[in-house]
């Protein structure tokens, strides 16, 4: 294993993994690789791997088990050099720790029921359809990890768990809802209450069942089977509903972090493409240039930030723990990627925009080729080479 040269703290991980350490693995891999190896020693030592660390003292505050997904990640996009078996029994055990599990909380009943049921979950949990959402995600991140290390009985395993966020889908209603212990859904139900989630609370927790939003903010918190998601609610219904999200202010919050891939989630659904381009500028035209600070909110150690890079240069990673990035429409008209040649095969990948002022892709190029796809394979960028990408007035329609 190569030599440590930094070590990191403040690990604001529940932020950070659904974009900041992709974008660190693209451009700064060198920096990714020690903030890994940092994460794997304070398992060694704290017996876990972190989830929100805050200057060297692990606070366990928000929800889910991140830094599964930080893993994966990093490991399956070709940066394996740290100790990837401690990392994945590290990985294994917070998802399976049924008892003195500090980094998930109701996970005798998730494991059991396949959810966390609102009226009985077992302990406190801070919104039991968000906090189940995360551990889905991150389960999917654990069998990709389970794959790339051969573990093929493990990747079906966690494979399944992943799948089980289908137990919150409610075809009335075909929002992900609260549901009892008995399988009934928790009453009285408003999608758009952000309040309740803690009792008592004097401030927006979040609605009941979920954290730090409402259930328009997590209704397609799936982002490892989209696919699956708009077959549940039907691919009109789902498009339909996703571009509800931002008809409301209070229904899409670029800097509440569930919601930031929505955008992107158009590139799912053949023929709506062109509302990811649309989405996609409208929200870097109302969140940052016409924001005096440069900022919408809180940057979140780097989060806000990089869903702005990423967006700038045109692609996004919706589902962190894959190789893929989704397509919107870059905002320059030539960015470079310089790539570090000591983790990956090209030295540069270079995007060039034609029609820059418009936003609707009329048609692209990489490597001088064609290119039909509206995502990119990890690959595809850190091979080297170009992408070209034609933009147009109106929507190229299909």
């Amino acid at each position: 294993m190569g030599k440590q040269k930094n070590a990191f703290n403040v690990y604001s991980l529940w932020d950070t993994y659904r974009n900041l350490h992709p974008l660190l693995t693209l451009v700064y891999p060198e920096m990714q690789i020690d903030m890994v190896r940092t994460m794997v020693d304070q398992a060694n030592e704290n017996g876990f791997l972190p989830k929100w660390e805050l200057s060297a003292d692990e606070t366990y505050v928000m929800v889910g088990d991140p830094g599964c997904i930080v893993i994966a990640d990093t490991y399956i996009k070709g940066l394996t050099d740290f100790d990837a078996q401690a990392a994945y029994k590290a990985m294994l055990k917070s998802s399976t720790l049924l008892e003195g599990n500090p980094v998930r909380p109701g996970i005798s009943q998730y494991l059991k029921l396949g959810y966390i049921p609102q009226d009985k979950p077992g302990e406190w949990v801070w919104g039991t359809v968000s906090t189940s959402l995360e551990y889905y995600f991150a389960d999917f991140a654990i069998a990709q990890m389970a794959r790339s290390l051969g573990e093929k009985e493990k990747y079906q395993d966690y494979l399944k768990r992943s799948h089980c966020y289908k137990n919150y889908f409610d075809p009335q209603t075909t929002f992900l809802r609260p549901k009892n212990l008995d399988g009934s859904w928790h009453s009285p139900f408003n999608p758009d209450t952000i309040k309740g989630s803690i009792p008592n609370a004097n401030f927006p927790c979040g609605g009941v069942g979920y954290t730090e939003g409402n259930a328009w903010q997590y209704n397609f918190f799936v982002p490892h089977d989209i696919h699956g998601l708009k077959q549940l609610m039907g691919e009109k219904k789902f498009v339909e509903k996703l571009r509800k999200c931002f008809d409301d202010p209070d229904r899409f919050v670029l800097f509440n972090e569930p919601d930031m891939a929505y955008p992107y989630l158009f590139t799912y659904a053949k023929g709506s493409e062109y509302l990811t381009q649309e989405m996609v500028r409208k929200c870097i035209d109302y969140y940052f240039a016409n924001n005096s600070g440069g900022l919408p909110g809180n940057d979140d150690c780097g989060t806000t930030s990089s869903w702005l890079l990423f967006s700038a240069m045109g692609f996004y990673p919706a589902c962190p723990s894959t190789t893929q990035y989704q397509i919107g429409c870059p905002l320059f008209d030539k960015i470079t990627i310089k790539l570090n040649t000591n983790f990956y095969k090209g030295d540069k990948f270079q995007i060039e925009t034609r029609n820059v002022a418009n936003i609707y892709v009329q048609g692209m190029m990489l490597n001088g080729h064609e290119y039909k796809k509206f995502y990119l394979d990890h690959k595809d960028i850190t091979s080297g080479g170009s992408w070209t990408v034609t933009l147009g007035e109106k929507p190229k329609m299909k």
